[in-house]
């Protein structure tokens, strides 16, 4: 992807992540914005409200610069009414190859409204995204971020979230379009459109364990995106057997797992992984 568009208060905060990155143009579309460049749309108190009085020429015109050929990732949390106008927005682009980023909140700390709201545009964006109307649908938890970022003040919380959920998307979509040094990555079938994303360092002496920002059921390919830093690439003559000992530890029956090598400036080994299932998930347990 090369363009982020953002829609509600985390949606726009992760979004705001990207603009760290020149290659990535951001979008934002809230109901408190007033900064150059943002759409602000009307405050609901419903989904429905929000859906049903979606400006859709406003939209129109905010994103025309949006092309045919660009690769569009919009990023909503559940549990908020303005999630309501997700695939309102992904219908005014259309054309361009559009996925969908959807953040679960922790159902344990939301109201019941925001849980209705959840259970509905969680459901709803999956059943549309699977129909082929989307290129993929990436799932992420926040107790999952949480895990991933480790303790942080209060004052720094969501920032840390929204900071370490766009490294992720973006290392692996970074790499997505590097070429590798190895490969045995084959084209993922079309129906596996549900995603999700994990990280962890590797074979250095911080070695941890892998976070996945979902726990997706069905999972039927599962491909590992490893950044080694150069001077390993070329002199750590047991580089290869790590990783083919790495990878073995998540085979499993009916699962294709693959893996690509990247040259990295990173100062550890790092790696990341893409996660596909074809079918509907359910919440986290």
């Amino acid at each position: 992807m090369d363009k982020i568009l953002g829609i509600g208060k985390f949606g726009c905060a992760v979004a705001d992540e990207f603009s760290e990155y020149p290659e990535y143009r951001v979008y934002k579309i809230d109901d408190v914005l007033s900064e150059k460049g943002t759409l602000s749309v009307e405050k609901f108190s419903s989904m429905d409200e929000y859906e049903d009085n979606f400006e859709e020429l406003e939209a129109e015109i905010y994103l025309r610069s949006i092309r045919k050929d660009d690769h569009v990732l919009i990023v909503v949390e559940g549990g908020s009414p303005i999630s309501g106008i997700c695939l309102r927005v992904a219908q005014v682009i259309s054309e361009a190859k559009v996925s969908i980023l959807y953040i679960c909140p922790d159902r344990e700390i939301i109201s019941n409204t925001q849980k209705r709201d959840d259970q509905i545009a969680f459901n709803v964006i999956q059943e549309y995204g699977r129909s082929g109307a989307l290129e993929s649908i990436y799932l992420a938890h926040r107790p999952l971020i949480e895990t991933m970022v480790g303790d942080v003040a209060i004052a720094e919380y969501e920032k840390s979230l929204c900071r370490s959920l766009a490294y992720v998307v973006s290392m692996v979509n970074y790499f997505e379009h590097t070429e590798p040094a190895l490969t045995t990555a084959t084209e993922i079938s079309k129906t596996a459109r549900i995603k999700t994303l994990g990280i962890s360092s590797f074979g250095g002496d911080r070695e941890q364990q892998m976070v996945f920002l979902y726990p997706l059921k069905g999972a039927v390919d599962m491909h590992f995106l490893y950044g080694v830093p150069s001077v390993s690439l070329e002199e750590d003559p047991a580089m290869f057997g790590k990783i083919k000992k790495h990878i073995s530890g998540f085979t499993s029956e009916g699962l294709s797992t693959t893996y690509s090598v990247f040259a990295s400036d990173l100062e550890d080994p790092m790696v990341f992984c893409s996660v596909s299932s074809d079918i509907i998930q359910s919440f986290p347990s």
